[in-house]
């Protein structure tokens, strides 16, 4: 702070964002959306539940009327000549062309992330058998004098292969402690709506009551840091777009190899998927966008297909489908308005993209996750959103993070010395849609009940019509757009606590 100017800063990953809106004559900024007092935005609301892994669409905006989110790497610039809202940082770092570099990087970003944890006293983690935070957990035991308590979430109804590798990885390091903290009916997600307090959309919010099991737990082991894997696929995972980098590098034997193993893993055609990145690699941000405009005016009918991530981004033809007309019209017009190209992320590929849509997405998880945590006294962490973590994984480029045959090499080749190899062999994430059928199915009533009362129908937002048909679909197993439903969902959860 200067005596005649104060500078905000935002963390990088956006998870501490601010909000600013013009005020009585001067300007307010705060941490949450609520003390601004507006109303709803519906061309907000859309963005956000159709498409918020569309950066220059999504990024700045909250869902209230004349309220901007400063976050991701912001700060706020505010004197007696005005308030300017600029970027500290690049949105890309500086690359480097040998990943042991990046290895090496991420190495001590993360040794220094989980020793400052250390400081608040009693340390405890998730530890899902996952990689992500399996080597928080096992870095916390070597950093640490005493055992770490880990905990792993299972339900017996809907197993999601967590508790067998988490047994596994805690059996060979008597360093850790395993808890196990077991599903019910009720934690099932879209329980208790009612309860799922969020001061801005949180899809967390549909599974709350799950997340409260690991973390009344952590506060039961009287933790000072609870540590969490949030962010660690956005950074360590490439989206399959990363085929369109090989493209233009030339590189046409290793894209006809990683084609052929990403297409036997998500079973589609390996013809089709180096078809769709020699497309990718030629289409610009530009005109991507076009291509976005045309699909929100004309809703497509087809089914999603996996092949879809290779792209600048995925929007599910039947999430499009939700939005009433007048406002799949205005969000057609601001997909293809200039000024939204120019709002791209400066450097970035179609994979560099992703990665920075999908931090995003981790930073608002988090800090839910975080508020939660808080009213059980809890400090919830998530050390893969710190800064210097970002950082080195996103100055290794997204071809050089993906490796044929391996899961996240970069962590591997980071933590080699430091965590057992072995502990981080599992190629595999707990996959818990098997809940989300469940939970919808058993909340059906209260979910329809949140329909016929709607604020996004109120606000012009959605058809109703269309949302109780995937309703429907959902509770009779169909494939359906989860995460989109849950932004819905999430929103209407929001809307109400406004």
């Amino acid at each position: 702070m200067e005596r005649d100017r104060v500078q905000i800063y935002s963390d990088l990953a956006g998870q501490f964002p601010f909000y600013l809106a013009a005020r009585g004559g001067g300007w307010l900024v705060s941490s949450h959306a609520w003390p601004h007092g507006r109303e709803p935005d519906p061309l907000a609301a859309a963005v956000d539940v159709v498409c918020p892994h569309v950066l220059p669409l999504a990024e700045g905006r909250s869902f209230l009327r004349g309220v901007r989110e400063v976050g991701g790497g912001h700060l706020i610039s505010a004197g007696s000549g005005g308030v300017e809202v600029r970027r500290y940082a690049p949105w890309l770092p500086e690359r480097v062309t040998d990943p042991a570099e990046g290895a090496r990087a991420l190495r001590s970003a993360l040794v220094e992330a989980v020793r400052l944890r250390r400081r608040s006293g009693v340390v405890t983690s998730d530890l899902s058998g996952g990689v992500d935070s399996t080597a928080l957990a096992l870095l916390a035991a070597r950093l640490s004098p005493e055992v770490i308590d880990a905990v792993v979430y299972h339900h017996l109804s809907a197993p999601a292969d967590d508790l067998a590798q988490a047994v596994r990885v805690a059996g060979a390091d008597r360093r850790i402690r395993l808890a196990t903290v077991r599903g019910t009916p009720d934690t099932l997600p879209y329980q208790r709506l009612d309860q799922a307090w969020a001061d801005r959309p949180a899809p967390g919010a549909l599974a709350h009551r799950r997340a409260m099991l690991r973390l009344r737990w952590a506060a039961a082991h009287g933790s000072g840091a609870h540590l969490t894997g949030e962010g660690a696929d956005a950074l360590l995972h490439p989206s399959p777009a990363y085929l369109a980098d090989l493209v233009r590098a030339g590189s046409v034997a290793r894209l006809a190899k990683d084609s052929a193993a990403l297409a036997q893993l998500r079973k589609i055609s390996p013809g089709g998927l180096m078809l769709r990145a020699v497309r990718l690699a030629r289409t610009s941000p530009a005109t991507a966008l076009r291509q976005l405009g045309r699909s929100l005016s004309v809703p497509p009918r087809a089914a999603g297909s996996p092949a879809d991530a290779v792209s600048w981004w995925s929007v599910s033809g039947e999430a499009i489908g939700w939005l009433a007309p007048r406002v799949r019209s205005e969000l057609a017009d601001l997909a293809t308005d200039p000024a939204t190209t120019r709002a791209m992320p400066e450097g970035a590929g179609p994979a560099d993209h992703a990665a920075l849509a999908e931090l995003r997405s981790a930073a608002h998880a988090q800090r839910y996750l975080r508020e939660l945590g808080a009213g059980v006294g809890v400090a919830v962490h998530a050390p893969y959103l710190d800064r210097a973590v970002i950082r080195g994984c996103l100055a290794v480029p997204a071809v050089l993070r993906a490796e044929r045959g391996r899961f996240k090499p970069l962590l591997v080749a980071a933590l080699r010395d430091l965590v057992p190899n072995d502990a981080l062999s599992r190629t595999t994430k707990g996959a818990y849609q098997a809940e989300e059928y469940l939970g919808a199915r058993r909340a059906r009533r209260e979910i329809s009940a949140l329909l016929a009362d709607s604020r996004l129908v109120d606000l012009g937002v959605v058809d109703p019509r269309a949302v109780t048909v995937t309703l429907t679909r959902l509770c009779h197993g169909a494939p359906v757009p989860l995460g989109s439903f849950s932004r819905l969902l999430a929103l209407e959860i929001a809307l109400r606590d406004t």
